[in-house]
């Protein structure tokens, strides 16, 4: 699985990345995290890169007490990353379904607080136009 925020300078190598080996037929998962505790809302812009990471680990009381929000959503990404180290899918029994990755379609999805979704590719054209551009190099 691989997520980051549309924007971050390293969303190009791995736009790039996950849509090799979608386009060959191998499974890949993305995601897009946007989700801010009821605390951040109003005082942070969004989601920082590696915000899910709590999230994933379980390890939110390291910053206060989670509300109860938080608790579900790291209970939900605990589980959906379990899944995908046994089984290769982040799909855990009685979880909606969370589609494969596919280039230019609805294979992303979007953790947020209004709950989580499929969503298209952000500016795919963008993206296709950074890839071409093989002469530069971007951090």
């Amino acid at each position: 699985m691989a997520g980051r925020p549309p924007g971050n300078t390293v969303w190009r190598g791995l736009y790039a990345d996950a849509s090799v080996p979608a386009q060959q037929g191998q499974p890949t998962w993305r995601y897009v995290f946007r989700y801010l505790p009821a605390s951040q809302r109003g005082t942070q812009p969004g989601a920082i890169y590696t915000a899910e990471i709590p999230y994933v680990f379980g390890t939110l009381n390291t910053e206060g007490t989670p509300d109860a929000a938080s608790q579900a959503l790291s209970r939900e990404l605990m589980a959906r990353w379990l899944a995908f180290a046994r089984t290769g899918t982040p799909n855990p029994s009685g979880a909606s379904a969370w589609p494969p990755y596919h280039p230019h379609g609805q294979g992303i999805r979007q953790i947020g607080n209004a709950g989580s979704g499929a969503i298209a590719e952000p500016a795919p054209a963008r993206l296709d136009f950074l890839e071409a551009q093989k002469q530069f190099r971007m951090n």
